[in-house]
């Protein structure tokens, strides 16, 4: 069930929100960031969401230097696929 959310969040970040496939905001940021836009969400139903998106293969952490915390990448092609299916 987790999973099947994570992913509905995920392409709403790049459909509805204007986020890319490289997401490297701080966590607590892009939680702030998503309330100022009206979305209901908190820091750890977040972190279980990036979580998840791993788990599943959509999605890649990537350390930066401690002052830029952690970077996601979104699997570009999996998620391209689910935004605009096969014809």
């Amino acid at each position: 069930m987790q999973e099947k959310r994570a992913v509905k969040f995920a392409t709403d970040l790049m459909t509805k929100y204007g986020y890319g496939h490289t997401i490297s905001t701080p966590i607590m940021e892009l939680t702030q960031d998503l309330k100022e836009k009206g979305v209901k969400i908190s820091h750890p139903t977040l972190m279980g969401y990036w979580r998840a998106l791993e788990r599943l293969g959509y999605a890649k952490k990537e350390m930066q230097a401690r002052i830029f915390g952690v970077t996601y990448r979104l699997n570009r092609y999996a998620f391209n696929n689910l935004i605009t299916p096969a014809q």
